[in-house]
């Protein structure tokens, strides 16, 4: 009956694991909210994230021969970086657009699984980095949408489409890690 419960637990687990993770990420954001130096950290490592997405967002632009423009708003007290294409309004990348959630929920359930630390630590920078991609991808895409579609294709895309596929790509990501990087239970002694 024991080892029957452990093999559920076992089928299970990535469950288990996402929503530990997800219940310590709520728990920093609410500390993140009431201490000034997390908040402060927060702020310049969501800066350094929006300037890199921005820049990537101008390299694409050019590269389809875009005219555009690339600058910084305050608005409720929170650095917002834009991209205006000509003749568009822009692109606003706020703090909900960097990813870091996601970056935190995969590199989190990572860390719970077994192995050896460099190879899990590989392969979340790894990961870490094919989000940063996808979210440069969904970031061009909604960059073009807003000029060139209507208001509606580009809020369904903003809202939907491009989360169903990260979250997809995260979670095939991490099927990957516990199916091939991941020693088998079988290695390791019962208790």
């Amino acid at each position: 009956m024991k080892d029957v419960w452990r093999k559920r637990l076992y089928e299970w687990r990535y469950f288990i694991i996402l929503g530990f993770v997800y219940a310590a990420w709520k728990g920093y954001k609410e500390l993140y909210y009431r201490n000034e130096f997390l908040t402060r950290l927060g702020s310049q490592i969501n800066d350094c994230l929006s300037i890199a997405y921005v820049k990537s967002l101008g390299v694409i632009a050019r590269l389809f021969g875009e005219t555009f423009t690339i600058g910084e708003m305050v608005k409720h007290d929170h650095l917002y970086y834009y991209i205006r294409l000509a003749g568009s309004e822009g692109v606003y990348i706020g703090w909900h657009c960097l990813a870091v959630p996601t970056m935190v929920v995969f590199s989190g359930s990572i860390l719970l699984f077994r192995g050896s630390f460099l190879k899990k630590m590989s392969f979340i920078a790894l990961g870490n980095f094919v989000i940063f991609l996808i979210n440069i991808f969904r970031m061009a895409g909604l960059m073009f949408m807003e000029k060139y579609s209507s208001g509606y294709f580009f809020k369904f895309n903003h809202s939907f489409t491009y989360l169903v596929i990260t979250y997809t790509i995260v979670f095939l990501l991490i099927i990957y890690y516990m199916r091939r990087l991941e020693p088998p239970l079988s290695a390791y002694p019962e208790s």
